[in-house]
């Protein structure tokens, strides 16, 4: 395993409910209530853009997010998944949440 793979706590949100390779089936959205609290404690969002996104945990207790390049190539998955613009679109609305209707 690459050093880039190592030390990093991997999150998976959702999603694997659909076809694993094809990626992440939709963006990560937050609610605007969330987001402004987020903001107001100064709490940075880190979002997943690709399953296997690692995320570090530093000695001072900041996160940063954390690249996973060798593991996602092995798996044939995009560094940062990319959607249409019909995806994108559906996901601010909410409709995410009713995915495993939606998208497929």
């Amino acid at each position: 395993m690459d050093r880039d793979d190592a030390d990093g706590l991997s999150s998976h949100w959702d999603g694997l409910y659909a076809p694993f390779f094809a990626g992440i089936p939709f963006p990560f959205q937050l609610n605007a209530v969330d987001a402004a609290y987020l903001a107001s404690q100064n709490i940075p969002v880190l979002p997943q853009t690709q399953y296997f996104d690692s995320y570090v945990l530093d000695i001072d207790g900041s996160v940063r997010k954390k690249t996973v390049r060798t593991l996602k190539a092995a798996l044939g998955l995009e560094e940062t998944q990319r959607f249409s613009k019909e995806t994108l679109a559906f996901a601010k609305t909410g409709g995410f949440l009713d995915a495993p209707t939606c998208c497929g």
